[in-house]
């Protein structure tokens, strides 16, 4: 009997989530790297939009883990994502600079959320490629605060995407360690 046999159903179904979950943040990832020249009000909008859909995405998977302890982390990070979205929708001139510092923090504290929540569900199949994600998130974070305030920030996009196709491949792999 395979191991897929063996696995309980709704073990089953947070892989799934999990697999989703993956290929939206992969997909946000790619919409972001594909507007990386776009610092405008519209791309302010994206950048919202992005934020939302992955926090939507990031809470609905918290409560498909609901029973494992890392459930927190997973909701906090569908929080922060959440709010980060409503600010940069409802501030939509916000300057290019402000915009950057918004999405570098938010990049940053989402990669410490996802390392402590990597080390909780330690030593789990898997844990390995969230701390891995996370990390990336943080150097990536890096990047951006340094180019504050004075740097390119028509490079904005292109490290958030970088950011969400780390978190995606994150998840997928962990997904199919687990499966």
């Amino acid at each position: 009997m395979g191991l897929g046999m063996t696995m309980r159903p709704k073990q089953r179904q947070v892989i799934g989530w999990g697999i989703g979950l993956g290929t939206l943040l992969i997909l946000l990832g790619i919409v972001a790297i594909g507007f990386h020249s776009t610092v405008t009000i519209p791309g302010s909008f994206l950048f919202g939009w992005l934020f939302l859909l992955a926090g939507c995405g990031q809470a609905a998977y918290a409560f498909q883990c609901r029973q494992k302890r890392y459930f927190v982390w997973k909701l906090l990070l569908g929080i922060l994502y959440f709010q980060a979205g409503i600010f940069v929708l409802l501030s939509p001139v916000i300057p290019g600079l402000t915009l950057a510092l918004t999405v570098g923090f938010s990049i940053f504290a989402q990669s410490i959320i996802q390392v402590l929540g990597a080390f909780d569900m330690r030593p789990q199949a898997g844990w390995g490629c969230s701390l891995l994600s996370g990390v990336v998130g943080v150097v990536l974070s890096m990047f951006v605060m340094a180019q504050w305030p004075s740097g390119d920030v028509g490079s904005l996009s292109l490290w958030f995407g970088i950011n969400f196709l780390a978190d995606g491949l994150g998840l997928l792999t962990q997904a199919s360690i687990v499966r």
